[in-house]
């Protein structure tokens, strides 16, 4: 009866651990918008940001020809993408891990899932 109950303290120590590492090493609310920013800078340069996407900017008041000469750097969208992400990003901590999400109510599309240190894009 002794061993199994060594076996059972052995595996509350390993588990509380393990979550100890997990809520120290949960990421902040910088290191979500830094990996979220590189994301959708990303997709920006690919093409992949459309008229539904999460972060964009309305140039419908620009007439087509100023429009066409509109090419702004990738150092400058990085920078435009990263001041939108910082205020937008909206992280809710659940102690383990870590949650990133914008817009609001119902309406919230979650960015990045941060755990154990990384931020991973659901984009």
């Amino acid at each position: 009866m002794k061993k199994n109950r060594r076996h059972w303290v052995i595996a509350l120590l390993l588990l509380a651990a393990v979550v100890a590492v997990l809520v120290i090493t949960c990421p902040s609310h910088d290191e979500h918008c830094a990996a979220v920013t590189a994301r959708l800078t990303a997709l920006h340069q690919q093409g992949g940001l459309d008229d539904n996407a999460v972060v964009c900017w309305d140039f419908s008041g620009v007439n087509a020809q100023a429009q066409s000469r509109l090419h702004l750097s990738p150092e400058i969208m990085q920078t435009l993408i990263g001041a939108d992400v910082k205020d937008a990003l909206r992280i809710t901590n659940l102690g383990v891990c870590s949650v990133g999400s914008m817009g609001r109510g119902d309406s919230a599309q979650h960015m990045s899932l941060g755990i154990g240190g990384h931020v991973f894009c659901t984009l």
